[in-house]
């Protein structure tokens, strides 16, 4: 008995509660711990994003943000775990059905049984059909796996993109903030020249009302660059997976790398159905479907079982008896399952055409998007340059008069308002890059800030 208990139940589960209580959910959710992070960037293993050395002392970087995207965001834990049921779907397709054992006993008894002993049989039987159909089983099985590991991956690499998108917002958000404080203080330097004006009588009223109310709007812009910044702030720790209070630095003294740097079209269109993890994926899905069309026609065969058992009858006379069971196929002959699976091979087929005509059209209008707005960056950059020109001669003469100085304010207030419009076109250049990743699945089109040294980042700055 022992022995047979130990074959029955020796490889059986056993059930351990997992319980959603506070104490657990405080701990799922709790502030990571630094080092841990470090551990598993440096070990990353993903088909797009290398291994990387996350160094938070000089602040965060775009990288940084999309590595710690992968390791920390909750959402990808609920993604995560479909590689664990698909590697449960694999173990599962490669099972066999368990033999089946029987035993009766037949016991004699009324008049006439006085000679006749106790009758008995002992069976085993085990059905040999899924011996067919394991083959294709275990190959769609095993291809569906790759299949969710490559979506995983895919998924992987939106969050990440997802990531470095906020951090572009939020890093335009605080050079916004920065020019959009230059000018407020423009306008109040020419707030108070246009009163000093009024007073000598070289401005009216009117000239004075409105700088006061232009100072007004630029307070407002002001303070709504600030509101823009705290907003990307909670969004770059949403999209990474850190709690709403936790503040982490970015990079200082950065550089946007502008204009992107574009491979060529026909080169990014042409790598789709390679960087494209989800068309990847998609096509290891239709290979798995093909082997469960297979096993379905496999299905088509009888249905087999063997088995063999001894009896001994009333009379103690003892038989041995091998049979097999096959089943005749008159009316299903699995022609329902197999217009099913042809069905879904075809659903997956169209599915993978389309979304390849759905990424080829996003490349192409993306990518003209981009390069529209990067001729438009540079009209805007040649304008500043103009204005700064036009800024440094009314310098030179601002001394001369109010009204010469009035024109130097005027024109510094043009500089400032032509930066920022510059801005608004570079971050939405920068997100376009990320469009384009997320379209192609090519790492390194989007900018990468780079590391500027404390004085140059000075001399850049006193330039604007």
């Amino acid at each position: 008995m022992a022995i047979v208990a130990m074959i029955f139940f020796g490889g059986c589960e056993t059930y351990h509660e997992k319980p959603i209580n506070p104490r657990a959910v405080a701990n799922a959710i709790s502030r990571p711990d630094l080092s841990h992070i470090q551990i598993s960037a440096a070990r990353l293993q993903h088909p797009i994003f290398k291994p990387i050395n996350i160094d938070l002392s000089n602040g965060l970087s775009a990288d940084e943000a999309a590595v710690m995207a992968v390791i920390l965001n909750p959402q990808l834990r609920t993604i995560r775990d479909q590689k664990g049921i698909a590697n449960a779907q694999v173990l599962q397709a490669g099972l066999l059905p368990n033999p089946q054992l029987s035993l009766s006993l037949e016991i004699p008894f009324g008049a006439g049984t006085a000679d006749k002993t106790t009758a008995g049989g002992l069976g085993l039987s085990w059905d040999i059909f899924s011996l067919i159909t394991r083959h294709s089983r275990v190959s769609a099985a095993r291809r569906t796996a790759r299949s969710v590991d490559l979506a995983v991956a895919w998924k992987e690499w939106q969050v990440a993109e997802k990531a470095k998108l906020e951090f572009y917002r939020l890093l335009f958000a605080k050079q916004q903030n920065s020019i959009s404080r230059k000018l407020m203080h423009t306008y109040e330097k020419f707030h108070d020249l246009m009163r000093k004006g009024l007073a000598m009588g070289q401005v009216t009223v009117l000239d004075v009302s409105e700088s006061q109310y232009a100072l007004k709007g630029a307070k407002e812009m002001l303070l709504r660059s600030h509101e823009e910044a705290a907003a990307a702030r909670l969004a770059l720790n949403r999209a990474i997976g850190l709690p709403p209070q936790q503040s982490l630095p970015l990079e200082k003294h950065v550089e946007m790398g502008l204009p992107l740097a574009l491979p060529p079209q026909k080169q990014l269109v042409e790598g789709l159905q390679r960087t494209r993890l989800d068309l990847v994926a998609l096509r290891l899905e239709y290979s798995s479907q093909e082997a469960h069309l297979k096993e379905a026609i496999q299905g088509q065969f009888p249905k087999i079982s063997i088995s063999l058992s001894g009896a001994r009858d009333t009379d103690a006379i003892k038989t041995i008896s091998p049979s097999i069971t096959i089943g005749l196929p008159f009316f299903n002959h699995n022609q329902g399952k197999i217009a099913i699976e042809r069905a879904t091979r075809q659903k997956l087929y169209d599915q993978y055409l389309a979304r390849l005509f759905k990424a080829r059209a996003d490349v192409a209008r993306i990518y003209q998007s981009i390069l529209h707005t990067q001729r438009q960056l540079d009209l805007k950059s040649k304008l500043i340059r103009e204005i700064k020109q036009t800024a440094r001669v009314y310098m030179d003469a601002s001394m001369s008069g109010i009204l010469r100085r009035v024109d130097y304010y005027n024109t510094l207030i043009k500089l400032y308002q032509a930066q920022l419009n510059r801005l608004n076109k570079e971050k939405h250049l920068a997100e376009l890059g990320v469009a384009l990743e997320l379209a192609t699945g090519w790492y390194g089109i989007a900018p990468r800030p780079q590391a500027l040294s404390r004085e140059s980042s000075k001399t850049k700055g006193e330039g604007k």
